[in-house]
């Protein structure tokens, strides 16, 4: 299983045996891809989870940082259009 859907062999059969205890035949159906979704989920918000706070640069707080991202040079969609009006 582990080449195939990434879940660990252990952890395939104690899906195995909990999802089948719990919801029979459908859980036996259900086993492996609800281990993958919850070995995701437990990687991605448990293990992991430093990874995904925002990377934020000296001397910047984090909304300035967005702010800063989110500047486009130029004029925006909604400047341009009215610049345009004062121009006729």
């Amino acid at each position: 299983m582990r080449r195939a859907v990434g879940v660990n062999p252990f952890v395939s059969l104690l899906a195995f045996f909990a999802f089948s205890s719990l919801l029979g035949i459908a859980g036996v159906l259900m086993a492996i891809p609800m281990a993958a979704i919850l070995q995701l989920l437990l990687e991605r918000f448990v293990f992991h989870s430093a990874a995904m706070e925002p990377e934020v640069s000296p001397g910047r707080d984090y909304a300035s940082l967005l702010r800063y991202r989110s500047a486009r040079p130029g004029p925006r969609p909604a400047q341009a259009g009215a610049a345009q009006e004062k121009r006729l």
